[in-house]
């Protein structure tokens, strides 16, 4: 059996970041009235803390905390709320950087992703779980 707890990942909030940065310059680039900028910045604003709060740091009662392997192929999720037995789906994409995982739970009709960023667990960590992917 393998647990892969997983922690905020600095790639994660870096994307969110220069998201938010970009939104920012083209919302300073458009031709419009300033206090239309200032609510649109706002708004902006107010998103992006709400995806680093919630997915970003974690926080989010869906968000995926932990992942279990047992060997005879079950795969579990944990979340700050629930835990669910789940198949992997042939689907998932893995990289070295960055790992798309897709699961099906019985019971449920739409399928539950996990991005996972090669910082958010350990180096071993995350090399074990490429190979446990690839291997099923």
């Amino acid at each position: 059996m393998a647990h892969f707890r997983l922690n905020p990942s600095y790639y994660f909030l870096a994307f969110i970041v220069i998201a938010v940065l970009l939104s920012v310059g083209v919302i300073i680039i458009l031709e419009m009235h300033w206090y239309l900028k200032i609510f649109t910045m706002s708004c902006v604003f107010i998103y992006a803390w709400y995806c680093l709060y919630k997915q970003g740091f974690l926080k989010s009662s869906t968000a995926i905390i932990e992942i279990i392997h047992i060997e005879n192929q079950d795969w579990y999720l944990l979340t700050a709320t629930n835990h669910y037995q789940a198949e992997l789906l042939g689907d998932s994409t893995m990289t070295t950087k960055l790992s798309i995982l897709r699961f099906s739970i019985p019971g449920k009709f739409f399928t539950k992703s996990c991005v996972i960023f090669s910082d958010s667990m350990a180096c071993d960590h995350y090399k074990q779980l490429l190979i446990r992917v690839k291997a099923y």
